[in-house]
């Protein structure tokens, strides 16, 4: 009998559920309509810049060409002149990059990452898979995905952002791997001299998810996924 009894709650919560799921009306305001970045294709060009140099990981260290990374490293410097004049420059020796920006305040400070390895070339491309150049309205290579794009999108946002002499309210930390793709330490030793120096950040923006078209059964359009995490708990 006490099984039955939990079990009928169980379907009862699994009816609630569904119920307010079909009830329930997004009342949100989506703005369709964005203005242009004028600097759109100054973005493009620097990211098929970068995805032509060939940053590829391997779990083998001996196969990593470094040269490609330094190569990257310095290419990137060469890009975001103002990135690099006004932020405070680390690289390790596992090729990884921090950058610091002085806030008004060291207080909640803000970190955004991504890597800019990409994983080795596999069998199926179209074009040269570091072809860095627009095809058919899409810039083609390898890291436009996974994740030169972000590195690129916070380089050149913050670019723009510093000719108007920006200043964040809180310190803004830039951090970018170098072997993310072969669950590699670049980023891990970044964090430990973070912690070292007592830096807590309030926000960390990472790598997210793609957008996808019908992503779900009877989900219409374009979809596009986060991941929203706390240390200790996850809210979905």
């Amino acid at each position: 009998m006490p099984g039955l009894i939990i079990l009928g709650v169980f379907i009862l919560l699994i009816l609630v559920l569904v119920i307010r799921a079909l009830l329930f009306k997004d009342e949100t305001i989506y703005q369709k309509e964005v203005e242009d970045i004028k600097e759109k294709d100054d973005v493009v060009n620097k990211l098929g810049t970068l995805v032509k140099i060939k940053t590829v990981s391997y779990e083998d260290k001996s196969k990593i060409d470094f040269t490609e990374y330094q190569k990257y490293i310095d290419k990137v410097k060469e890009l975001y002149p103002l990135v690099f004049e006004r932020c405070e420059f680390t690289q390790t020796k596992e090729y990884a990059i921090k950058l610091k920006l002085k806030g008004q305040s060291s207080d909640n400070p803000t970190v955004l990452m991504a890597h800019y390895d990409v994983v080795p070339v596999t069998e199926g491309w179209k074009h040269d898979p570091f072809l860095g150049e627009v095809v058919d309205g899409s810039l083609y290579g390898r890291g436009t995905f996974d994740t030169k794009c972000t590195m690129v999108c916070a380089l050149s946002a913050l670019e723009v952002a510093l000719k108007d002499n920006y200043i964040p309210k809180n310190d803004l930390y830039l951090c970018f791997g170098s072997n993310e793709e072969v669950y590699g330490d670049s980023q891990i030793k970044i964090i430990e001299e973070m912690k070292k120096e007592g830096i807590k950040p309030s926000l960390v923006l990472d790598e997210g998810g793609g957008i996808m078209n019908n992503a779900f059964p009877g989900v219409k359009g374009d979809v596009a996924f986060l991941a929203v995490v706390e240390k200790g708990m996850v809210n979905v």
